[in-house]
């Protein structure tokens, strides 16, 4: 009986400390990423931890688009997608941008695998009223804050 007691009080203890990882691991994935553009289409999201450097030297941020309804990707009938998580290069001095690599995934978060037309070729100008100049911004400002030192 007295084993049964300590069985059970290792199995209560166990379950508690997964429950409470799972939990703690589930809120980590979400406070990676700052909501800096929400309409009631698309919430697109910084990625709070992630400035990196290209060869170019230009840094390099993490943007999720999440939509509201799945998006059918064009080159690939049949297929949709529900996010993106893009990887975007800025030119902080001249105000422009490119992408630079570009991930698709369905309704479930599982990874759409496509031949997409990534990376930009050129850099992109940053153009007044435009949705990259609404969150242009909050990228700078984490770039800045990450600055190699």
């Amino acid at each position: 009986m007295v084993h049964i007691k300590s069985m059970n009080r290792h199995i209560y203890s166990f379950c508690t400390f997964t429950g409470l990882l799972l939990f703690c691991l589930t809120a980590r994935a979400d406070d990676m990423w700052n909501t800096v553009y929400h309409d009631e289409d698309v919430t697109i999201e910084l990625r709070r931890d992630y400035v990196t450097y290209g060869s170019d030297g230009m840094p390099q941020v993490q943007f999720r688009w999440t939509f509201a309804a799945p998006r059918a990707l064009k080159l690939t009938p049949g297929v949709s997608y529900k996010s993106r998580v893009e990887t975007t290069a800025f030119d902080l001095a001249a105000r422009r941008y490119r992408t630079i690599t570009l991930t698709l995934y369905d309704s479930s978060g599982k990874e759409i695998h496509f031949d997409g037309l990534v990376p930009s070729h050129g850099y992109d100008e940053i153009k007044p009223d435009s949705l990259m100049e609404g969150i242009f911004p909050r990228a700078k400002e984490l770039i800045e804050s990450k600055h190699r030192k």
